[in-house]
């Protein structure tokens, strides 16, 4: 599931905890599920935080009476784990080397000739650093033409390496050896042995993918973007997850393990193709709730009513940000070509006027803020890599005047999410209505995915107009998926688990229904129509998608605990599994209630919706504030 770049402040609240909801209607034996409507949210006590209400999201499908509990008390209580396109559950297991096949030896590439094991180990390990910076010394042959021989080995085998005849500083003769100045990882020498892209396991602790990324790439020295990945997995969790890069030898990541307390890198494999955005079936869900407050008969018919009948396939409220500034409001500055305004809301303060902040991000938006000096404001944050020092380097590169050369600094997969964000928010608002207002059969007009194509639930907007740019790349061929338009007659051969609802765009069938005009007034309310979406910029066009009203998590299940103590985990990562930890004991008779749940959802749908769907729950992080006061 792919998420918001991280450009907000960071809170100490739990960003997932949850607000109880009203009395609920009863479902009518022998009926479709009944909508539920959602009490009237109001938002926080200073109105700055979003609500459920204000992103669309009001329904519910079930009547069950629900209860409440703590979501994400400790980032531990959310587990992640990316399921491949082979219906696999991604774990760490393994922080070995792979196995290699051994090479047969070139007798031209053999430098044994010419130095001593000691410095050729050297040698490998600079390579292997790859440290563009560094220079590595090493003794010359005395004779000349074993010198010229040297040269040529060297060059054979290490392409982007250049060396040369010095003089030390006792004035003996060494070679001075260094990476060639804008050589290409493509020129670099690999075993032939090896796939080209080493595909690994990243298991991560309350970091976002991209912060980890990022972490992993200051490391080792090369760009974020020389790695590949399915999906992005959310910051406040412990996630697993496929990652690849372009030759880069394992070894090299593996080091990062002894580094790090909340990464780790494992799984290494060698594969003739990098990992895609796209490329899963979904995610695997292990979530605690505690505190909870409620009689087992609630808990039991609240997760008894999500395996069921499912749920509203809302965006999550964390697809919106959970500060004062919406993301889906930049979003809408985009697609207005407004870049100062966009520029502007990613650089607005979220604390108050005299607050003081320890978060780099948020110390660089105050310097903007007061200075309007983007020089001053990159002083402040340095290299720290996020979404606010991206717009002010380029907006310093270009004197301050470029506000759209500003935003294209921010990498094409995060600024896009922007713009999908303002698509999610209309999306929300429509599928609630359409259940509102005409319940929960399929209907003329409606729209159902063409059996010969994608499954809904695998048209996430997040990532089709990217898998759309990489298949154009590579000569593929990519379209939207094919929809049918129901009528009366073909209607009754549907169920509301197959309609689905399009996400606005330059390239999507609209429903031929009263819902095709609730997308055009919610558009035209904000000034944008279809042709808003495909920009003479192509970065900024939007391409559109589809997405299922409904969705079913699949293995559903869920247990009740006593305990006293919230520090306590209650569940094993992988990285514990791997170091042979074991849970504590907890007591019987515990004075707390927690409930350990398990599903597994279609990539770009969110947990939060399923909890706020068992638990009867408000989502917002105003909520969140007032359940831990």
């Amino acid at each position: 599931m792919a998420d918001i770049p991280q450009h907000t402040a960071e809170s100490q609240v739990q960003e997932d905890t949850l607000e109880p909801s009203p009395k609920k209607q009863k479902l009518e034996e022998g009926t479709d599920p009944v909508v539920v409507k959602d009490k009237e949210i109001t938002g926080s006590e200073d109105g700055s935080l979003l609500t459920e209400k204000d992103c669309g999201i009001t329904e519910y499908l079930s009547s069950h009476q629900g209860f409440t509990g703590v979501l994400k008390q400790r980032f531990s209580d959310f587990i992640v784990h990316e399921i491949d396109t082979d219906g696999n559950i991604v774990h760490l297991t393994d922080l070995s080397l792979p196995l290699e096949k051994e090479e047969c030896p070139d007798p031209g590439l053999d430098l044994c000739p010419f130095f001593s094991a000691e410095d050729i180990a050297k040698l490998e390990e600079f390579v292997t650093r790859e440290d563009k910076a560094a220079t590595l010394t090493l003794p010359v042959q005395e004779d000349k033409e074993m010198r010229t021989q040297m040269y040529k080995t060297l060059k054979k085998k290490y392409p982007n390496l250049d060396g040369r005849t010095v003089k030390s500083e006792i004035g003996a003769s060494v070679i001075e050896v260094s990476f060639k100045k804008g050589e290409s990882r493509s020129s670099q020498v690999w075993p032939q042995s090896r796939g080209k892209h080493l595909k690994f396991v990243l298991y991560k602790e309350n970091k976002d993918t991209m912060q980890a990324i990022s972490q992993i790439s200051r490391f080792l020295r090369i760009k974020p973007n020389m790695f590949c990945y399915a999906g992005t997995k959310d910051k406040r969790a412990v996630t697993t997850q496929y990652i690849s890069c372009f030759k880069v030898d394992a070894k090299r990541i593996q080091e990062l393990n002894q580094h790090t307390d909340t990464l780790a890198m494992g799984n290494f494999r060698y594969v003739d193709h990098p990992v895609t955005l796209g490329q899963l079936k979904g995610n695997h869900f292990t979530i605690v709730l505690r505190d909870v407050l409620g009689t087992d008969d609630q808990i039991n018919a609240g997760w008894t009513a999500v395996r069921e009948t499912g749920l509203i396939n809302y965006f999550g409220m964390q697809r919106f940000g959970t500060t004062i500034v919406p993301t889906h409001h930049i979003g809408r500055a985009l697609l207005h070509c407004d870049y100062k305004e966009a520029l502007e809301l990613i650089m607005k303060p979220r604390h108050k006027p005299g607050e003081r902040s320890w978060d780099k991000p948020e110390q660089c938006r105050q310097k903007w803020s007061e200075t309007r000096d983007a020089g001053q404001a990159l002083a402040v944050i340095g290299r720290f890599n996020c979404v606010e020092q991206y717009v002010m380097t380029g907006l310093k590169k270009h004197q301050g005047k470029n506000f759209q050369a500003a935003i294209q600094m921010i990498p094409k997969n995060s600024r896009t999410l922007y713009m999908h964000s303002y698509q999610s928010y209309i999306w929300n608002q429509i599928v609630s209505r359409r259940i509102r207002q005409f319940g929960m059969k399929p209907m003329a007009g409606d729209l159902v995915l063409d059996s010969n194509t994608v499954d809904g639930a695998d048209c996430d907007v997040d990532d089709l107009d990217a898998v759309k740019e990489q298949s154009q790349k590579s000569g593929d061929t990519a379209s939207q998926p094919s929809v049918i338009v129901l009528t009366e007659e073909t209607a009754a051969n549907y169920t509301i688990y197959d309609v689905v609802i399009p996400l606005p765009g330059y390239g999507v069938t609209y429903p031929e229904n009263e819902v095709k005009q609730w997308i055009s007034d919610l558009l035209k309310k904000d000034g944008i129509d279809a042709d808003t979406f495909k920009q003479s910029l192509k970065s900024f066009s939007v391409s559109g998608s589809y997405r299922k009203m409904l969705v079913r998590p699949e293995g559903v299940k869920w247990s009740i605990h006593r305990y006293d103590d919230n520090t306590i985990p209650l569940v094993l990562t992988d990285r514990d599994r791997l170091n042979n930890v074991e849970l504590p004991t907890q007591s019987e008779e515990g004075q707390l209630k927690a409930i350990k749940v398990e599903f597994s959802l279609p990539k770009g749908c969110y947990a939060t919706m399923v909890v706020r769907e068992a638990l009867k729950m408000e989502t917002s992080q105003s909520f969140q504030i007032s359940l831990n006061r």
